[in-house]
């Protein structure tokens, strides 16, 4: 199949109409992004990530399978959204779009780029350009990819996204420019770049190989020969994966085939997942933030997905050899998700409709060049119309990322899950309806009768119910199956505290702040519970803990200028009502018993 132009320069008219179009299309399309919540893992890869407090520490992610585990360039670009905004999530989306347009440019480029290089364009003109603008237009706004861009912590996907295409777009720029060697630097630096963001990055080399071959070169040979240089640098990447997965241990045991699923299990699993994928691009709905782990298949699923995916590997195969345009676009599609969806388990996802971000770049070009041979330059304007409607499912789709409850509430019409009962029941709770969060804490308990966190979450339900009395067994049960349970602990002792049982809530407490050394709240519902006992040295010891961890909290230092007073160190506990004000100069308490603590700190 040929392109529709001449092996020209992109025309700076284009390029700006391109990027204005790009820019306003996106922004319209994700406009409503900016009210989504935190979800699923951005709990613990952002809100709860000590990590990204300090720049110093941001190169060294938490381990433990977290979305940002052995990825220090994203926990990087989290650490700086913290060092800009703190926690706003307001910064958290803008960066994600910055990255998604920046992506979608990007894509522009190279799509343009190859359009006009000797080997695929058949005539003069600048149609190249529109068809280009066309098909990045239809990617950016396809509402596939709002779990890249909205889904806060999938900037993993989308930034790795952006330098896997740098790579490609360095490397046309270096085939096309007298002086090679700059951009070629600049392609073996966005592979890097791509490596310690995500492990995707290592199809790379080979995917650029095969473009050499394709769109370049005559043979494999002449492109290794004139360009080995660069192929060793492109490697490099593989080192760079190779070093962060080990050193997270299998990515916390969550990757690899040392999880409690079967290599052979996910493999078959993945034909339905690609099905599954193929289907979403051309009709994307319904779309579900969490497919669960589950790699049951019925007979018929894996029969479709072996039909489906056996079909277009050997179409690819076939097109390789006589029809190699096409015959790349389908290696690009398997190689990209080959990582995450062929024989090795990632046992936390089955499937992800994130993983299509860059592959679906390849089903959108296909699809345009094929209107493009039937429809000729109106094709560009169907593309155009095609973007408009995936961009009306994407604002759709966003409005969904507002409401917890309603994402979880989707992923369980896809199918039953454990993961989907629990967080929908917090969803539930959160949102101010514990007996609904109950039920499906219930049905998490049928899928799996001693999983500690449903009855952590039962037991947390009860308490907003106010029936404590009817939490605490459920809390034990919870610290049975799971005795270093950290926050069944701290949970546990709050309401002890709240049935007056405050030598047993020490103890919890204290379990909580052995298993999780930096829970500020938790050393401080500790000082409260001494201070209430009369033991105030283990009281101000634990405030002070608190107040290292929290140094900004008023309530803490006011309260551990109450417990220096009662221990009649008045002048240290003037000292903590000092700071109370200075950080809440509205602390009627502390100003008043600042007053107390000056006078009683005088010499009599």
């Amino acid at each position: 199949m040929t392109a529709p132009n001449a092996n020209a320069s992109p025309s700076r008219r284009a390029t700006w109409i391109g990027a204005a179009v790009l820019a306003t299309g996106i922004g319209l399309a994700f406009a409503n992004s900016f009210r989504g919540v935190l979800v699923l893992d951005d709990l613990g890869s952002i809100r709860e990530n000590p990590t990204i407090r300090h720049l110093l520490t941001a190169l060294f992610p938490p381990d433990g399978g977290l979305t940002v585990s052995g990825r220090p360039l994203l926990n990087l670009s989290f650490a700086l959204n913290y060092a800009l905004g703190g926690d706003s999530l307001a910064g958290l989306h803008a960066v994600n779009l910055v990255i998604h347009l920046l992506a979608s440019l990007t894509l522009f480029g190279l799509v343009r780029r190859t359009l006009r290089l000797p080997s695929v364009a058949a005539s003069p003109g600048e149609p190249a350009d529109w068809l280009a603008l066309a098909i990045a237009l239809v990617w950016a706004l396809h509402p596939l990819q709002t779990e890249s861009v909205t889904y806060v912590v999938q900037r993993a996907e989308s930034l790795a996204g952006l330098f896997y295409l740098l790579i490609f777009y360095c490397f046309v720029r270096g085939v096309q420019a007298p002086a090679s060697a700059r951009w070629f630097d600049l392609s073996i630096a966005a592979g890097i770049l791509g490596a310690l963001t995500k492990e995707t990055a290592v199809t790379a080399p080979l995917l650029v190989l095969l473009y050499d071959r394709v769109f370049v070169s005559r043979s494999f040979e002449e492109a290794w020969d004139r360009r080995r240089s660069l192929y060793f640098g492109l490697a490099l990447n593989w080192l760079v994966v190779c070093w962060l997965v080990v050193g997270t241990g299998g990515r916390g045991g969550t990757a690899g085939f040392d999880t409690a699923v079967t290599w052979w299990e996910y493999a078959l699993k993945q034909f339905e997942a690609i099905t599954l994928y193929l289907q979403l691009t051309f009709w994307p709905s319904p779309l579900v933030l969490d497919y669960g782990t589950s790699v049951a298949l019925s007979g018929s699923q894996l029969a479709t997905g072996v039909t489906v995916v056996g079909s277009l590997l050997a179409a690819t195969a076939l097109a390789l050899r006589r029809q190699p345009a096409l015959g790349f676009l389908g290696a690009w599609f398997f190689l990209i998700l080959a990582p995450t969806s062929s024989v090795v388990p990632v046992a936390t996802q089955v499937m992800a409709e994130h993983r299509m971000y860059l592959p679906l770049a390849a089903v959108v070009v296909a699809v345009m060049l094929v209107l493009h041979r039937l429809l000729g330059a109106r094709a560009a304007w169907v593309g155009l119309l095609l973007a408009a409607a995936g961009g009306i499912g994407t604002v759709h789709r966003n409005r969904d990322y507002g409401s917890w409850v309603t994402l979880w509430s989707q992923s369980l019409n896809f199918g039953e899950s454990l993961r989907g009962h629990l967080n929908l029941g917090q969803a539930l709770e959160e949102s101010g309806q514990p007996e609904a969060a109950i039920t499906h804490y219930v049905a998490a308990l049928k899928l799996q009768p001693h999983n500690p966190a449903a009855h952590n979450n039962w037991a947390n339900a009860l308490v907003d119910l106010n029936r404590p009395e009817e939490a605490c067994p459920h809390f034990e049960e919870a610290l049975r199956f799971k005795p270093n349970y950290a926050e069944a602990h701290f949970n546990y002792a709050n309401t002890l505290v709240r049935l007056g049982r405050l030598d047993e809530a020490v103890g919890h407490y204290r379990t909580t702040v052995r298993l999780s050394p930096a829970h500020a709240k938790a050393h401080y519902n500790l000082a409260n519970a001494l201070a209430l006992l009369g033991r105030l040295p283990e009281a101000v010891e634990s405030y002070q803990a608190a107040a290292r961890l929290a140094p900004d909290n008023a309530a803490v230092h006011c309260n551990l200028g109450n417990a220096l007073m009662q221990w009649r160190h008045a002048s240290e506990a003037a000292a903590e009502y000092e700071i109370a004000l200075r950080l809440d100069p509205r602390n009627a308490e502390a100003a008043r018993n600042l007053q107390l603590a000056r006078q009683a700190a005088q010499p009599h």
